[in-house]
């Protein structure tokens, strides 16, 4: 032990004995703790040991002010605290500076309770701030002044601990922040810190530090810069909350917070159309648009829910869509038979250029397909319509606007397999697509009004008008046809004889020898049709060229009810090809490759 420290020590056993009254003995008086108090003030000021002066002089000031209490009329006291009042005064001062110095929490805290003000300048605070965690939560429980100075060293030094203690609290104040930081720079290194944060969780799936994290950002608005980084991992997050984590409180959360997002896929989400997501978004339509779904650029087109959501959005928003999406939508509408809606969007495509004879043709098959007549009759009065280029099948759509313009298409008939179409009238390749299709009562009109079915057969290469019927499904005209203008259902089509040679097979051979059953084994769905012909005689197990029969038609085309009608009415379920056909030479046959294998 050296000197100093040996004296100091000797100076501290004296004063305390002074004061524990064992100085000789006898009634304890004022003179033996004065003595003991000026015992301790000499060795503090004779010692360089800062602990050691510490515990001297807080035990000289503890005991000055026992001394006035326990002889508050002693004129030796008096006497003594006239002399010494200074140097006494200042000790709590003395004792903050030596607890600075030596990172003394306890002896600081005492000076603190004995009137010596907290300094608070932003060089005090960062002061405490590297005196570590005990100072940090103390100096925070008595001046929250420092937290936002502290919050701005944990970002710089990446203290998360910190962070995640005080995130909260920090969020409560606004984000408040005091001279001399500013703001600009701070919320953007904020930002940073918390993205750093979020990335960390997403690849640990760490879902609760995500709600965290998210609850604790700052909004957009409140932030002037991002770097890339930092706004390529908050653009990540939204789809990892909507898609992966299937949070809707969390998504809403960050739709309030504002920042942009990579395109969300609605339907991906699990939210239900009309719930808060979707609610939130309406009352943002500008923001939704752009920031979350991404439709002011083309990524792939719209889903149902998109186009669904975005029939709610406004014009303004509307005008920032993608060109691209726009005419997506104009096409969702007008299927739909929005009516209204669609008008609307065709005025705001018009906005940007108007709309060329080509998109007015397509705008007008989309229109004739949904029989939406609100549309047809923007395009009969914005675009130059030709009721000629109208396809019958897409008229068919809508029965109103077939009988007004049908039979004008339909007034001249050009015996030709042409699906091009003519200026002053129609083919029978185009009226081949309207029997084809599914639109029962316009297809039973055509054939009771128009009889073309003596031509047919000679003009499409064997096939007849039932043929034609039969494939579209169509019950009631197939019936007509049978029975008030005679077609026969054991017509089939021509083919050529397949054979085989010693020089190998006839690849040149076709499909042939199909009746109206095969066909209404494509197009019959619940079996009402296969019925139908087989009560007037059709065979339910007729063989193509090829052996194929109607039910390995009905198998190929997926009509299971077709298939069961079939099977019940007789047909051979153990029927095989022709033996002589392999896999391979079907192969450049077309659909009826498939057939094959099942059946053999």
């Amino acid at each position: 032990m050296n000197g100093k420290r040996y004296l100091a020590s000797i100076f501290l056993c004296v004063a305390l004995l002074l004061l524990a009254g064992c100085s000789g003995g006898g009634e304890p008086t004022p003179g033996k703790d004065i003595a003991a108090i000026k015992t301790a003030l000499r060795g503090a000021n004779s010692v360089g040991n800062p602990a050691t002066r510490i515990e001297l002089l807080t035990s000289a000031y503890d005991n000055f002010q026992a001394l006035e209490t326990r002889w508050p009329d002693s004129d030796a006291v008096a006497s003594f605290r006239k002399k010494q009042a200074k140097q006494i005064a200042a000790i709590p001062r003395q004792i903050h500076d030596l607890a600075m110095q030596t990172n003394d929490l306890d002896a600081f805290k005492w000076a603190l309770e004995r009137s010596v003000p907290l300094d608070t300048q932003y060089s005090d605070l960062l002061e405490y701030w590297e005196k570590g965690r005990p100072w940090r939560e103390f100096i925070l429980s008595k001046d929250p002044q420092a937290l936002p100075v502290f919050m701005a060293q944990t970002i710089q030094q990446n203290r998360t601990g910190f962070f995640y203690r005080h995130a909260e609290e920090f969020r409560k104040t606004g984000y408040k922040l005091v001279f001399p930081l500013e703001r600009t720079q701070f919320n953007a290194h904020y930002c940073q810190f918390v993205a750093k944060e979020m990335a960390e969780a997403m690849k640990t799936n760490g879902t609760e530090r995500i709600r965290f994290l998210i609850d604790n950002m700052m909004p957009r608005s409140d932030v002037v810069f991002l770097d890339d980084e930092t706004a390529q991992t908050l653009r990540a997050l939204g789809p990892y909350v909507c898609e992966q984590l299937k949070d809707e409180k969390l998504a809403c959360k960050l739709l309030e917070l504002g920042y942009d997002m990579d395109r969300v896929d609605l339907s991906k989400t699990g939210f239900k159309p009309g719930g808060p997501f979707f609610q939130a978004l309406e009352a943002r339509p500008e923001y939704a648009l752009v920031h979350v779904l991404g439709l002011d650029k083309w990524e792939g087109s719209l889903s149902p829910q998109e186009a669904a959501l975005l029939q709610t959005f406004p014009d303004s928003a509307l005008r920032k869509l993608n060109d691209l999406h726009l005419d997506e939508l104009i096409k969702f509408a007008v299927k739909r038979a929005e009516l209204d809606n669609a008008v609307r969007l065709l005025q705001l495509r018009e906005e940007r250029s108007p709309l060329s004879p080509y998109e007015f043709k397509q705008l007008l098959g989309q229109a004739l397909e949904s029989g939406d007549t609100a549309v047809f009759n923007y395009v009969k009065q914005h675009g130059e319509v030709d009721i000629f280029s109208m396809r019958l099948d897409q008229l068919a759509s809508s029965p109103k606007l077939f009988l007004r313009y049908g039979p004008k298409i339909l007034a001249k008939i050009y015996p030709t397999m042409d699906k091009e179409p003519k200026k002053d009238g129609t083919t029978y390749g185009r009226i081949q697509d309207l029997l084809n299709s599914h639109h029962p009562r316009v297809v039973l009109y055509v054939v009771q009004n128009y009889d073309i079915g003596a031509k047919w057969k000679a003009v499409t290469g064997g096939r007849t008008l039932l043929m034609e019927v039969c494939e579209g499904g169509n019950i009631e005209a197939a019936r007509y046809l049978v029975e008030q203008r005679g077609e026969d259902v054991h017509a089939h089509t021509g083919y050529v004889e397949f054979q085989s040679t010693i020089f190998g097979h006839n690849r040149g051979a076709k499909e042939g020898k199909l009746s109206p059953m095969f066909f209404a084994a494509q197009g019959d769905t619940d079996g009402s049709l296969v019925r139908y012909l087989a009560s007037k005689g059709g065979e339910v197990n007729a063989r193509s060229n090829f052996g194929a029969t109607p039910l390995m038609y009905a198998v190929d085309s997926d009509n299971l009810a077709t298939a069961k009608a079939l099977i019940e009415l007789g047909a051979n379920v153990n029927a095989r090809m022709h033996e002589n056909l392999t896999a391979r030479e079907l192969a450049g046959l077309g659909r009826y490759k498939d057939i094959l294998t099942p059946y053999r």
